[in-house]
């Protein structure tokens, strides 16, 4: 099988010449390894032949090829389908992974973030059998989770949750504040982002920094919920308005193996009570990746949040964000309300996590999957076409008996190692005049009972 590898029969022929005692220059010596290596091959499929030969002139059985044509057969597919099947494969023979540094931002309008949460190591909770079948058999009656849930494994799923207290305190310079309070009260859509920061360990222990980012915007006043937001920047003090944000924050989320996240639609579609308060150009998932896919305002992926402001003269002023639970929406109802891991006084995120490749097989994918299945197919294919025959060299291919040209090479060998270079020289240029003429061939490489002669006539050379 080593003469399959590319440059590795060469690098061994090179280092043999280098190390060797030989009177043969660099081109001389691969020649001649060249016509040793095909008369051995001959010679051992000539000794094959005649310990399991078969007479001469019989039909070969149908079952014979049947078996070895049909086994040809499913080599050479499985040849060509067996890396592409492993790599396609990977969710399935990877290993599990999960999100690290898990930070969640909110933002409002172009200033810094109001609300900032990082998640504890005892509040990212690794689903169990039973986990995993509470929340699969929740929505058995929607079509898509049911794909969703044949492509993973509780071990792949985590649920997240981040505490509705943000960890920082709103500090905020008056100059700022009043810009903000002129955002909010111009005659534009007001933007809110969300942000999900996380560090993803991808194959063979790869750390990248990923972002995942989902955009909402308030509708100009008169809004509700936009009045709430310029009632509680305003006050001064604790107050009981709450404020509601809609469509911002994903319930669901799928992270592949390379690490960039999805939102899963895993809840019915659902419009209600939210197109008053969305822009018509609809929410924009905003990741740092540009193949992050737009997202609509779609009921059945995202959710709404509830933000409070506590705020009191002489004490610095924090924000509070928690997941809408209402009566009046179906999703919570007929859905998360049945979930083991519901809570409403925090944000709850479940993640679908893509199984990674082991660190063995990710030193081949990284050095470059296309170019390592180029190579293997090429060696594949060269394997098979060693049994077709060419035409310009059957006569030297398909010799009768080697013994007598074998013997010959294996003379330059004994000379070689006798340190007689001069003989050495003499056999190997009539191993090459052997080889040169067709007819030289035929008499050498004769059976013993062929009568074949031909008459072989060299010209004189002048002294």
């Amino acid at each position: 099988m080593y003469r399959l590898i590319p440059y590795l029969l060469e690098i061994r022929c090179l280092l043999d010449w280098i190390c060797s005692d030989s009177c043969l220059g660099f081109q001389s010596w691969f020649k001649f390894e060249g016509i040793t290596e095909s008369l051995f091959d001959q010679k051992c499929q000539q000794e094959f032949e005649s310990k399991w030969s078969v007479p001469s002139g019989q039909c070969k059985s149908r079952t014979s090829k049947l078996f070895t044509g049909g086994f040809l057969s499913v080599c050479l597919v499985l040849t060509v389908i067996f890396p592409l099947v492993l790599f396609s494969l990977s969710t399935k023979v990877g290993v599990t992974t999960r999100p690290q540094k898990i930070k969640l931002e909110l933002y409002v309008g172009r200033a810094l973030p109001i609300f900032t949460a990082y998640v504890r190591e005892s509040n990212i909770i690794q689903m169990s059998q039973r986990d995993y079948k509470n929340l699969s058999s929740t929505f058995n009656n929607i079509y898509q989770p049911n794909e969703i849930f044949d492509n993973f494994q509780p071990e792949d799923t985590i649920v997240v949750k981040w505490s509705g207290n943000s960890l920082s305190t709103w500090d905020i310079s008056l100059g700022s504040k009043m810009e903000l309070l002129e955002e909010l009260l111009d005659n534009q859509e007001f933007p809110i982002r969300l942000e999900i920061h996380y560090v993803h360990i991808g194959g063979g222990g790869e750390q990248g920094y990923k972002i995942f980012g989902q955009n909402t915007y308030l509708p100009p006043l008169p809004n509700e919920d936009r009045q709430k937001l310029i009632d509680m920047v305003k006050s001064e003090n604790d107050s009981d308005i709450v404020a509601r944000f809609p469509m911002i924050f994903p319930k669901f989320m799928s992270i592949s193996k390379e690490g960039n996240p999805r939102v899963l639609t895993l809840m019915e579609e659902s419009f209600k009570d939210h197109g008053a308060a969305h822009s018509p150009k609809g929410s924009l998932a905003a990741g740092d990746d540009e193949d992050n896919e737009a997202l609509p305002p779609d009921g059945g992926r995202l959710r709404d949040v509830l933000v409070k402001l506590f705020s009191k003269k002489g004490r610095a002023a924090w924000w509070q964000v928690k997941e809408k639970c209402s009566a009046d929406d179906d999703n919570y109802v007929y859905y998360l309300s049945n979930l083991v891991y519901k809570d409403c006084e925090s944000l709850v995120l479940y993640i679908f996590n893509e199984k990674v490749f082991s660190r063995t097989i990710n030193v081949i994918a990284s050095k470059g999957i296309f170019g390592l299945y180029l190579i293997y197919f090429m060696m594949i294919i060269k394997a098979f076409r060693a049994c077709r025959a060419d035409m310009g060299d059957i006569w030297i291919t398909d010799l009768p008996s080697v013994d007598k040209l074998f013997r010959k090479c294996m003379e330059v060998y004994i000379a070689r190692d006798m340190k007689n270079f001069e003989l050495e020289n003499e056999i190997f240029q009539d191993l090459v005049a052997i080889m040169r003429s067709k007819e030289v061939l035929i008499k050498l490489s004769r059976h013993e009972d062929n009568n074949y002669d031909p008459t072989f006539m060299i010209p004189e050379t002048s002294s």
